[in-house]
């Protein structure tokens, strides 16, 4: 099935587009994320927090809108639109990069985050409409696996810009990959218009709303929603605790974030495949509540390393991994990164399957919108906590005990929900 879909129109054009997409916010965000690690150390950490809420904000505000577009129109039209719009941005993304301008980084990846926004519920909401229901998970496993393989990418190309002197190159290439995406967009079938006759609401706060009550009369779609928005709030604490651990109290430098975002990505891509695998006979939430044990035992485990971090200050090596690596904290830290993002891919992809399985045809869009706007509501939660707790001093550590224990009540509930009495059926 795996090579089915890599060699097929309804899905391959998609998954390029996704992967481009992806590649260029997080190319701006973590070149964004690296300058300010350098402009502004003793603001850094507060800082990388909100650029990680600034890219988040517009999913929250816009999701209702690209969710009726998306139902309205026909979404493969509505993606292409919105490649060439990333193009402008990509523009503009570049003067920023070539003049190491925060300004204007942050403002390009505000509006990175509007376009995804936009896309999201095309997105996820074109896959129903050219796959079976027995190609979902796979196909939402590759699709997760593209988002943090680009996440990876871009994070990478993006810690390498930071550091070159000739910066001009990095910013065409990025013109080049928007252009890539833009190119990919145009090979999506063409869909039918879900709901032709429906009303845009140009009143997002009315429009969410509104979503967000036809996501609530629908149970079994809004506790599925949760366990996907828990997927969101927990990777936002550990993607904005990351690099200040990294830095500031293990000692590390600029390229072993990076290195670290190869680790996550690379543990998502592997929990995810693992989901696929285990829901190719029978959709069921089982790996979803194993993914939350797993991340509050990691979470734990990683508070109790922070305590007392063995690792000495490194200066004329620090860019060396293997010197990096010494540090017994390092490996521990590395092993609980790895295991937080290994359990997220058990989350994500059986909850976002049933969700795309039970959501009615002529609104499934709007449906995936909510999600959307929850799954953004409590990522803005995680990085405005993080940020808030942070500034008021608390510690790595505790911060991670904090997370450990939501995780672990996150577990029982979804265990409770889906498990415990539908063992015998999938939940759909």
């Amino acid at each position: 099935m795996l090579l089915i879909l890599l060699t097929s129109r309804r899905f391959f054009p998609l998954f390029l587009r996704q992967f481009f997409s992806v590649f260029a916010d997080n190319f701006v965000k973590n070149f964004l994320v690296l300058l300010l690690l350098k402009t502004a150390p003793t603001t850094s950490a507060a800082l990388i927090s909100l650029a990680g809420a600034a890219f988040i904000a517009p999913s929250f505000l816009t999701s209702a809108l690209g969710g009726e577009c998306a139902d309205k129109y026909d979404k493969a039209r509505l993606i292409y639109f919105l490649s060439l719009i990333d193009v402008a941005i990509a523009l503009l993304a570049a003067i920023g990069i070539v003049l190491s301008n925060i300004f204007c980084l942050f403002i390009a990846l505000i509006f990175f985050g509007l376009t995804s926004a936009l896309f999201g519920p095309a997105k996820y909401g074109v896959l129903p409409d050219h796959l079976t229901y027995e190609e979902l998970p796979t196909a939402n496993a590759l699709v997760e696996s593209a988002t943090f393989l680009a996440i990876l990418g871009g994070a990478i190309i993006g810690g390498f810009a930071s550091q070159a002197h000739n910066k001009e190159i990095f910013a065409f290439g990025l013109v080049i990959i928007t252009i890539l995406g833009l190119l990919s967009a145009r090979f999506i079938p063409k869909t039918t218009r879900a709901e032709p006759k429906l009303a845009i609401d140009l009143n997002i706060v009315r429009s969410t709303l509104r979503l967000l009550q036809l996501l609530s009369s629908q149970k079994k779609l809004q506790r599925l929603t949760r366990v996907t928005s828990l997927f969101w709030f927990f990777g936002s604490i550990a993607m904005a605790l990351m690099p200040p651990i990294i830095t500031q109290c293990l000692k590390g430098d600029e390229t072993i974030v990076t290195l670290h975002l190869l680790i996550i990505a690379f543990s998502i891509a592997l929990g995810s495949g693992v989901a696929a695998y285990v829901s190719k006979t029978q959709l069921s939430l089982m790996p979803a509540s194993i993914g939350g044990l797993l991340i509050a035992l990691s979470a734990c485990d990683l508070a109790f390393a922070l305590l007392h971090p063995s690792c000495e200050q490194i200066t004329q090596d620090s860019s060396l991994i293997v010197v990096y690596f010494s540090q017994s904290s390092a490996i521990h830290a590395a092993i609980d990164f790895a295991l937080l993002a290994f359990s997220g891919g058990l989350m994500i992809v059986p909850a976002f399957a049933a969700i795309q399985m039970q959501s009615p045809s002529f609104e499934r869009a709007r449906i995936i919108a909510a999600v959307n706007v929850h799954n953004s509501a409590f990522m803005v939660l995680a990085g405005g906590g993080v940020a808030v707790l942070q500034r008021a001093g608390m510690t790595f550590s505790a911060q991670f005990f904090f997370t450990s224990a939501i995780a672990a009540i996150s577990t029982f509930w979804i265990w409770r929900t889906f498990v415990k009495d539908n063992t015998s059926e999938p939940y759909l």
